[in-house]
């Protein structure tokens, strides 16, 4: 796989409006990741008390449709909080059943059978099933039992949908979101089908109208769209609504994002694809919710980077402590997360990014985000699913963590350094060929090191064009 390195990431907001000047904001900051070693191909994250001890632990789905050697693989990893956020060695459990291929591209964490302990379900696409692993206690799971989607499922989730106090589960397929009620012993009826828009990679539960039931929302990858359905109370949903969404949503999250207390959506999208070519744009759509479940128009920020990162899944939270939620993204081929800052009334500033911003290795980049309190210390820390780890961002105010200011102008690239807890160091001149002058040439150390508050970051500067 090719490096990746992103050159520009200060995000503009692009909307009907036009462009809006942002106020400064203050950027979290992490520890240097911790890695784990999982399975290999990992799709998924999900983040829960696995074994009863008030620690949260860590649980990645794994399935791939490349390379073929790997698409009989059938697991999820299920990684032990040992305190502090450091996590135990991985204990692998099988999804589906013998001869599925692809394995299970996502993973859902809840309580199924009303016994105090946090099960797993699993979406298995090449199954056409999702699985049900219960927790036996300690963090330990029984064999999966399979239930058929009859459909390839690319996401799962767990909530009661028909207010009978009993979990229950929701698939997204292609075209469909799929709902199977809970018999009230862990055990589920049939599947019922809900048309959605196409090529549902991803989708969200919460209650959009306020009505105290939750509701689903899809992000549609093939029609740009998201589309909302509303829980009619009894564990059956209205049929769909559609809302545009910027080109290839991948990802869908859900949370107040202007503090009125009514659940928004957001989106990360992938490509600018209508035609077929792949073309990433890597950004972020914001619908906010007029307070009975029908949504505003997109607001899309872009991110300028000379590369696309990417986008592919999302989380909504308040990574830097200021009570506003923030954006958290995955970036894919760039082996990084985003953290989108908001600015107030949910509108969102510059973009950091944490992590190396150069491929550390075979395989796919950084698929999937999840956010949580791993360390017991009330601030929201990330992991993020990877090839054949899980990375672990344990959030830690006030480090130096080093962003990445190649291309862009000296003035530009010392506020992006100050907001990120750094300073500028040495300043060396140079001339470039073709290179605009005042443009910074290069930086050391490099994008992702994290340093002491203040670190120092040398910079070359371009005196333009040699004459």
């Amino acid at each position: 796989m090719k490096k990746v390195v992103c050159l520009v990431s200060l995000l503009v907001l692009v909307s009907s409006a036009g462009a809006a000047e942002l106020t400064s904001g203050s950027a979290p900051s992490f520890k240097a990741p911790r890695e784990y070693d999982t399975a290999k191909a990992g799709q998924s994250v999900a983040i829960g008390d696995l074994n009863g001890d008030g620690k949260l632990d860590v649980v990645s789905a794994h399935g791939t449709d490349f390379p073929v050697d790997l698409r009989k693989l059938r697991a999820v990893s299920v990684l032990l909080n040992r305190g502090g956020g450091r996590l135990g060695p991985s204990h692998t459990y099988p999804t589906g059943k013998a001869g599925d291929d692809q394995g299970a591209w996502s993973v859902a964490i809840g309580d199924l059978t009303g016994d105090g302990k946090a099960d797993l379900a699993t979406a298995n696409p090449g199954g056409r099933s999702v699985s049900v692993l219960v927790n036996r206690g300690g963090g330990v799971f029984d064999a999966p039992v399979n239930y058929s989607i009859d459909r390839e499922p690319w996401d799962v989730a767990i909530a009661d949908f028909d207010g009978d106090g009993k979990p229950d589960i929701a698939t997204a397929n292609p075209t469909t979101v799929s709902v199977l009620l809970n018999r009230g012993d862990g055990t589920f009826g049939d599947k019922v089908d809900y048309p959605t828009g196409g090529s549902t990679w991803a989708f969200v539960v919460g209650d959009l109208n306020a009505d105290g039931k939750p509701d689903l929302a899809t992000a549609n990858y093939t029609a740009s769209t998201v589309s909302v359905h509303i829980n009619r109370g009894d564990g059956t949903f209205k049929p769909k609504v559609e809302y545009p969404t910027g080109p290839g949503p991948r990802g869908i999250a859900i949370g107040d994002l202007n503090g009125d207390r009514k659940l928004d959506l957001v989106t990360a999208n992938g490509s600018s694809n209508p035609g077929g070519d792949t073309d990433w744009v890597d950004s972020v759509s914001l619908l906010l919710n007029k307070g009975d479940g029908t949504l505003r128009p997109k607001r899309d920020y872009r991110s300028r980077s000379e590369e696309g990162l990417v986008f592919s899944s999302v989380r909504i939270g308040d990574m830097n402590g200021d009570r506003r939620p923030d954006i958290v993204t995955a970036d894919g081929d760039d082996w990084t997360i985003s953290v989108l800052l908001n600015e107030g009334r949910g509108r969102f500033g510059a973009r950091f990014e944490y992590g190396s911003v150069i491929d550390d290795d075979a395989g796919i980049g950084a698929e999937a985000v999840a956010i949580a309190d791993l360390s017991g210390d009330r601030r929201l820390d990330v992991v993020t699913a990877k090839w054949d780890y899980v990375s672990v961002f344990i959030n830690s105010p006030g480090l130096c963590t080093v962003q990445e200011v190649e291309l862009i102008q000296l003035a530009a690239a010392k506020r992006k350094l100050a907001r990120a807890h750094c300073r500028v160091g040495k300043i060396r001149h140079t001339y470039g060929v073709g290179t605009t002058r005042g443009l910074v040439f290069s930086q050391s150390p490099t994008a992702g090191t994290v340093l002491p508050r203040g670190g120092k970051v040398n910079l070359v500067v371009s005196r333009g064009p040699k004459r």
